[in-house]
């Protein structure tokens, strides 16, 4: 019996039978039809308008807001006390969020926040898989069903915003979808997360990192799905020229050839864990020394010692501009590192 595999068929409906076995159903796969005999970078590339100065600005704004809030929360413990990590630095009893580094590992050093149409940060969310012991417990799932959540507790989205100049804009019918909101997360999304957010759909998701593994799933679900439940742009951390993405990126990198050599962690029996993972590169001191850096510009830019470039750009009327968005962001590090608990259950 042949082990071989069919070869590729320049036609779709040709390949479905091939594949499946029967007929194509009517009306099946008309995106895929489109691109299915052209080159898998097509599919992949992006034919979206180029983003505003000022936008690229608001996204930096929340996307260190997102930093502030994972490097408070930061824990490199990922297997355990017991272990000894030799890419991390040792547990300082001095620091002030010594608690937090030497505590439990509840999930990975991956966020995501939510942001309404106004500008308003909605909530976020921690990775939480080992809190509940599942692989499945990722930030932007979670953000999303607490989103809905929420909806059935408030009558607007926005609620009080940091001006009286600035009004609740539409918000989405409750229970339906998030039309409007925008998820910033700290890596890029995965299969599951892509269809969650694609099926709640959130308008854009923007990330700080690239995740190799998940083979640009969002900007192929973005082309599959142009005309019936379109799924979110995605928008990179390059793309909006923050320093941060190519610093987590190439430090990823550098972690993927040295983790060989070098275990990422050492059980006191002598077991080595040399796992490439990006999990384990976000539980590494070169990582959450870069996350500390977004936590110090973040406090540069709300004390205003770092001025902003465009202070007065909104993306329309209605919205709160960019200089809006500094005591609202601040107030909501304050509460998210306070009250938030991380990823358990908290208060608005």
């Amino acid at each position: 019996m042949s082990t071989e595999h069919p070869r590729p068929s320049e036609s779709f409906d040709e390949a479905y039978r091939v594949l499946t076995g029967s007929e194509p159903p009517p009306l099946y796969g008309d995106h895929l039809k489109q691109y299915w005999p052209h080159r898998v970078a097509e599919l992949c590339e992006l034919h979206e308008p180029p983003l505003e100065q000022g936008m690229k600005e608001r996204h930096e704004i929340y996307l260190i807001l997102l930093m502030a809030i994972v490097f408070a929360y930061w824990n490199g413990l990922k297997n355990g006390r017991r272990a000894t990590y030799p890419w991390n630095d040792a547990l300082n009893p001095d620091d002030p969020n010594y608690e937090r580094l030497a505590g439990d590992y509840l999930g990975h050093n991956i966020a995501a926040l939510a942001v309404d149409r106004s500008g308003r940060v909605l909530d976020f969310e921690f990775n939480h898989n080992n809190l509940f012991n599942s692989s499945a417990e990722h930030a932007e799932a979670r953000l999303v069903h607490r989103l809905y959540s929420l909806a059935q507790l408030s009558e607007s989205w926005s609620g009080t915003v940091a001006t009286s100049e600035v009004q609740s804009i539409s918000p989405p019918k409750h229970g339906t979808n998030l039309q409007g909101v925008t998820i910033y997360t700290s890596l890029e999304s995965c299969a599951q997360c892509s269809g969650v957010m694609a099926l709640a759909q959130v308008t854009e998701v923007v990330y700080l990192q690239t995740d190799p593994g998940m083979y640009f799933i969002g900007r192929i679900l973005r082309n599959l799905t142009e005309s019936y439940m379109r799924s979110p742009r995605p928008v990179s951390g390059g793309e909006i020229g923050i320093s941060y993405f190519d610093q987590l990126n190439r430090g990823f990198e550098t972690f993927w050839n040295g983790v060989a050599t070098t275990p990422f962690s050492v059980m006191p029996d002598g077991t080595a864990d040399h796992s490439q993972s990006v999990t384990s590169f976000l539980c590494t001191a070169d990582a959450r020394a870069i996350y500390a850096s977004g936590a110090d510009d973040f406090d540069q830019l709300t004390r205003g010692a770092k001025p902003l470039a465009f202070p007065d750009y909104r993306p329309m009327d209605g919205t709160m501009r960019n200089s809006d968005l500094l005591p609202e962001v601040n107030e909501f590090l304050d509460y998210a590192v306070t009250d938030g608990r991380r990823g358990t259950p908290h208060t608005i």
